[in-house]
């Protein structure tokens, strides 16, 4: 039988009555950041993905995949390809500040604010 607490939980071991504290992992920098990317990488997908469904498409990759061949919707596609290579590079820059220590780690809501937009097509 067990009882749980804030702190861990009481057990019978052998016969006493023991408290089990569980061991909280103690992680490297390195090991939070990657953590952290994690949320970002989904944040920015999630970002893109939206912009793509609001211009009609069901997803990123569909209003990508029209940009390498003529047709009617190939500059707005291209725009979208861009678009996206420009945001990934930002990110990943912005990763490379955090882990050298020149700029604190944003907020998800921040780093979103911050990305570039995408340039329509004429």
């Amino acid at each position: 039988q067990t009882i749980n607490t804030s702190s861990g939980y009481w057990a019978f071991v052998d016969s006493q009555v023991v408290l089990v504290v569980p061991q909280i992992p103690i992680l490297s920098q390195a090991e939070i950041i990657q953590v952290l990317a994690k949320q970002f990488d989904a944040a920015v997908e999630a970002h893109l993905h939206e912009a793509a469904v609001a211009a009609g498409y069901t997803n990123l990759e569909r209003a990508c995949m029209y940009a390498p061949a003529p047709n009617p919707y190939e500059a707005e596609s291209q725009s979208f390809v861009a678009w996206a290579g420009a945001v990934w590079k930002y990110c990943y820059g912005e990763l490379q500040k955090v882990e050298a220590g020149i700029r604190g780690v944003p907020t998800i809501d921040q780093l979103i604010s911050e990305l570039p937009t995408r340039v329509l097509p004429e």
